[in-house]
């Protein structure tokens, strides 16, 4: 999970704020070859792929090294999916004639995926879908057992009320909607994730009154962000408020920058070398639960949600030091990534 850390204080006694990066033109050109100098590094080839998508219904797994792709055989629209290295098995759902969703696995040996049936999960596929963006909710699988948020209300945000939990030790399927109970099951749902030491030397400071992010280094500090363009916008936040997640390798930095509150938070996400150079522009939202995710050491998976953006809908990486982005596929709307 995207763990995002929000703040939107001013670090005044941090005054050294030399070596600060060229802003990047943010209008970039998708390379749709992929250089061979310019290898993608990722930990899941022996598999075969190391990503997965849903577009139209069909499910395709994907090999970011070799830049090839496969469709997964599934005679029913799939709604969504995560795949459990440990015991190469596929977990997905599917969509009946009734819109409800059932779920299925498909186990993977030397190269061959064999399905089968699991349960009823009881679910209407419209309960699984957000009602902002209309995005579908992740399957999350962790220690044996399957989590699916479902029940969206404008109440709380938008967000999913109720979470369903199936354990695949003893078949039993519970549903969690008891607000506290849900946050006893979110350290349940998700792994924890490795921190680096860098988050600790990150911080905000003021460039010409425009608020952006900072790293500590041994001698100086280094600015890593560059948003001066954002002002030309109709931000109405006070100030600005930033999260970011730093690679598994420390090399890069995604970040995001909070610039309007309505039904949710909304602002743009950038990533950048961990040296302030070759910052990007994503064209996605942060209010989108479709959020980028590492690939690998420092590679980036993102889907393009901007309304106003012709190419809505595009699942896009990023790779090399340069930052280039390639595209994947169109249209879209779900995606997960080996871990």
């Amino acid at each position: 999970m995207l763990a995002l850390i929000l703040f939107a204080c001013t670090e005044q006694s941090q005054n050294n704020t030399h070596n600060r990066p060229q802003e990047k033109k943010q209008n970039v050109v998708i390379d749709s070859t992929l250089d061979e100098s310019k290898c993608i590094d990722t930990t899941n080839i022996e598999i075969g792929f190391d990503l997965g998508y849903i577009s139209m219904g069909k499910l395709f797994l994907y090999n970011s090294n070799l830049k090839t792709q496969s469709a997964f055989q599934e005679s029913s629209d799939i709604f969504n999916c995560v795949f459990d290295k440990a015991s190469a098995t596929l977990y997905y759902t599917i969509v009946d004639s009734n819109d409800s969703l059932s779920l299925k696995k498909a186990e993977l040996d030397r190269g061959i995926m064999t399905s089968s049936f699991i349960d009823r999960l009881h679910l209407h596929r419209s309960d699984c879908e957000s009602l902002t963006y209309g995005e579908k909710s992740k399957l999350i699988f962790n220690s044996g057992s399957l989590f699916l948020r479902h029940t969206y209300s404008w109440e709380v945000g938008s967000y999913a009320t109720e979470v369903i939990s199936y354990n695949l030790n003893n078949n039993e399927l519970t549903n969690f909607s008891d607000w506290t109970e849900i946050q006893e099951l979110e350290k349940t749902m998700y792994p924890e994730s490795k921190k680096s030491d860098l988050l600790n030397n990150m911080f905000s400071n003021e460039v010409d009154g425009i608020l952006e992010l900072f790293l500590r280094r041994e001698n100086d500090t280094l600015q890593l962000s560059e948003t001066s363009s954002l002002h030309d916008e109709n931000m109405d936040v006070e100030g600005k408020a930033f999260g970011y997640e730093i690679s598994p390798d420390a090399s890069k930095l995604l970040f995001f920058v909070l610039v309007n509150v309505g039904d949710l938070g909304h602002g743009p996400y950038y990533i950048v070398n961990i040296d302030g150079k070759e910052q990007k522009h994503l064209e996605t939202d942060f209010a989108n639960t479709n959020r980028p995710k590492w690939l690998g050491k420092n590679n980036l998976i993102y889907l393009v949600t901007e309304y106003d953006v012709k190419n809505k809908n595009d699942l896009n990486l990023i790779y090399s030091e340069d930052n280039l982005i390639q595209k994947i596929s169109e249209d879209v709307d779900y995606y997960f990534v080996v871990e």
